[in-house]
């Protein structure tokens, strides 16, 4: 049985410490603090601990053992209490290894690297989209100067992560086209990832080709997977033709991502939605939850709860395992991948991590942060001027800071307080607690547990839950 344990809590999440080392004596004292959260569901427990970002989901022999080890205990006391354990004590010794290093593993360095920087090349848009993060009033014909932005990032040097992305947004990136191509040839001869989000409903013409050439990752939104509910959100005829584009980058041989943004218009077509992109031979389905920025705040649209989202994912993937080859950055994906990971991180990384350049060159912490307070410079400044500021902003949206909301909440390394951008917005202070803080939460605790389940499936080949 306890083997078993040491198999799931190993496939459970990745961490730091793998290495368990030789059996222990029975003199060793072992004393591992209660979790913060125990959850029980068919006879499994889960197991969280908040400050230390770990959490495991074990059977009720080990939920015992662990109990028994609330208090400093020995092997040699554990043996006496559960006399049957004594053939497993070198088994024993390595499950209590295991979850002593999973809550002793280190915090992450210090200084970090920029991974994501995202280009607004213009806020000119020909859609007015009831989801976009961007109002109305926000609009501008200003082109971001592409090479003003490359001298910027090159003089980042180290600072920009070898493995960092560029996103391309808008507005709609495709009205200038030149910035596109620009940008992705850059990205291209330093060997980074690219990708732009466009409505495809600007003819690209002869640009698919240098698209294709420069290496680029294209996502073409689309609301819905029927055109009336797609259209209510994007504009009548917006859904042929995002679907048309979408089948002609298909055909040129371009990793092209199908993006909806969900709310309660279209969460009933999640299955449908993932089921169009497998037909069209779309790379990836990206199902993200609205936020309540921009044209999505003003009017009043209703976010699909996380939860939902998370659940409605699942349901479709019990149905039909092979859909999740197409999940690959979406919000069942992330969450999937943010759970595994045991972490001691303080924010988001907004402003450490990521960046965003607006048209006119003001760079900002982050797509969704960029109210004139948050500007932390713009691409004519020292690299190491923006950098810093980043890091002030980021250490104040930290939820280690004891006067955070967050401070003591068990989900808080995995829920990061939320998207500050949507608390500032709707909460009109960047520290107080998010709208959606509840809904976090469970989506969170939902995802361990689907994680624990995906593991047992892969040991067994059945499901536990």
């Amino acid at each position: 049985m306890f083997q078993q344990a040491l198999n799931w809590i190993n496939g459970q999440h990745r961490q730091s410490g793998e290495g368990l080392g030789p059996g222990s004596s029975g003199d060793q004292v072992w004393h591992i603090r209660p979790p913060d959260l125990c959850q029980e569901k068919s006879g499994l427990f889960l197991h969280v601990w908040g400050p230390e970002g770990y959490w495991h989901i074990v059977d009720g022999e080990t939920h015992e053992l662990l109990q028994m080890t609330g208090q400093p205990v020995t092997l040699a006391d554990l043996v006496q209490r559960r006399p049957e354990w004594g053939v497993q004590r070198e088994m024993i010794a390595k499950v209590l290894r295991k979850v002593t290093q999973g809550l002793a593993h280190t915090a992450p360095p210090t200084e970090t690297q920029i991974e994501n920087v995202s280009l607004n090349l213009t806020q000119a848009c020909n859609l007015h989209c009831a989801t976009c993060y961007l109002s109305d009033r926000e609009r501008s014909p200003q082109k971001l100067d592409a090479d003003a932005v490359i001298y910027f990032l090159e003089k980042l040097g180290s600072r920009l992560s070898r493995a960092a992305s560029i996103s391309l947004l808008g507005g709609e990136p495709f009205l200038n086209p030149e910035g596109v191509l620009a940008m992705a040839e850059w990205a291209q001869r330093r060997r980074l990832s690219c990708n732009v989000s466009t409505n495809g409903t600007v003819p690209l013409g002869n640009v698919i080709p240098q698209i294709r050439r420069a290496g680029l990752r294209v996502q073409v939104s689309l609301d819905g997977a029927a055109a009336r509910t797609n259209d209510a959100i994007r504009g009548v005829g917006s859904y042929e033709r995002a679907l048309n584009t979408a089948q002609a980058l298909i055909a040129g041989k371009i990793h092209t991502t199908l993006c909806m943004v969900a709310c309660r218009e279209n969460l009933a077509e999640l299955g449908d939605y993932l089921r169009l992109a497998r037909r069209i031979g779309a790379s990836e389905a990206r199902i993200l939850p609205l936020k309540r920025l921009g044209n999505a705040e003003q009017n009043r649209l209703e976010p699909a709860p996380q939860l939902a989202i998370l659940q409605g994912i699942a349901a479709e993937l019990a149905h039909d395992p092979s859909l999740e080859t197409l999940l690959q950055s979406d919000l069942y994906a992330i969450m999937r991948n943010l759970v595994r990971d045991s972490s001691r991180r303080g924010s988001c990384g907004s402003g450490t991590q990521t960046l965003l350049v607006q048209p006119d060159g003001g760079i900002f912490p982050c797509a969704n942060s960029t109210w004139a307070e948050g500007q932390l410079g713009t691409v004519k400044d020292a690299p190491e001027s923006v950098v810093a500021k980043g890091a002030q902003w980021g250490a104040g949206i930290s939820i280690d800071k004891l006067s955070h909301p967050c401070y003591a909440c068990v989900v808080k390394r995995w829920c990061l307080a939320g998207c500050p951008g949507e608390t500032q917005q709707r909460e009109g202070a960047l520290r107080n607690r998010h709208w959606n803080c509840a809904d976090l939460k469970e989506s969170i605790l939902f995802m361990m547990w689907q994680n624990s389940a995906a593991e047992t499936v892969k040991e067994t080949g059945r499901t536990r839950l």
